[in-house]
């Protein structure tokens, strides 16, 4: 028999397979101005930019080449490409050591990523070692990761 607490352990086992396959990617440029990242999906070429603000901050953005924006790259294989941008963050974080992270979703374009980021960044946020903090404006919502102080 199939107890509640086993359906929620196979529904997590699931989930956290969907985010264990990537596209392969390439780092395009790694310098103190910033970084940039890219991967090609089915339909797509999807890049990563990192540039740094204020001090040990980086601001992350997603750019589309089909779109322009990552919001409307529904139909190829989502959980594919969040994986493979988790992949790329996570090198980036595990090189640069920053104190602070940012990005945003756009919420006024007709497919909006907010509701899935913020599932994400509660999820995957901590595991790389950062405090989450979510601003929710009308147009957009703000993600910010801090450090999480060492005890």
């Amino acid at each position: 028999m199939i107890d509640f607490i086993n359906i929620c352990m196979l529904i997590e086992e699931i989930t956290q397979e969907s985010f264990d396959s990537s596209f392969p990617y390439k780092w395009l440029f790694k310098k103190s101005n910033g970084w940039a990242g890219s991967f090609k999906t089915n339909q797509d070429i999807i890049e990563l930019d990192i540039r740094p603000f204020g001090e040990n901050g980086y601001n992350i953005e997603f750019i589309s080449h089909d779109s322009g924006h990552l919001a409307t790259n529904t139909n190829d294989q989502p959980n594919k490409v969040f994986s493979t941008i988790i992949k790329l963050i996570g090198e980036f974080i595990e090189e640069m050591e920053p104190e602070m992270l940012s990005f945003s979703a756009d919420k006024t374009k007709s497919i909006s990523r907010a509701k899935l980021y913020d599932r994400l960044i509660k999820r995957f946020g901590a595991s790389f070692g950062y405090e989450t903090d979510i601003i929710k404006n009308s147009d957009k919502n703000t993600y910010i990761l801090k450090r999480t102080p060492h005890q």
